[in-house]
């Protein structure tokens, strides 16, 4: 004798039905929600992009080896070449 058996269910007509609306609506407030929360997304963009452009304007370009009380509370962009001489020497550094 086999062990085996299957099990047949069936669903009505309604509970499908029932199913597929809850479905709906489910995608129905997802869509509906997600309007508020893109608008809100946007107005954080443009405002990140607002502080950027003010931050570009105001940026004072600087060397990076002397310190000048005038540039005190300013934005500053600093640049130095990068020694690496001595790595390369002791072979430490890797090509790209």
């Amino acid at each position: 004798m086999s062990d085996r058996f299957t099990v047949t269910t069936s669903k009505s007509w309604f509970s499908r039905l029932a199913e597929s609306i809850k479905s709906v609506l489910v995608g129905l407030v997802l869509f509906v929600v997600s309007f508020p929360i893109l608008f809100w997304n946007e107005g954080r963009s443009v405002k990140t992009a607002r502080s950027l452009e003010e931050g570009s304007g105001a940026v004072v370009s600087v060397s990076s080896d002397l310190v000048a009380p005038g540039n005190e509370g300013k934005l500053l962009k600093a640049n130095r070449k990068k020694q690496v001489q001595q790595q390369a020497q002791a072979g430490t550094v890797k090509a790209a």
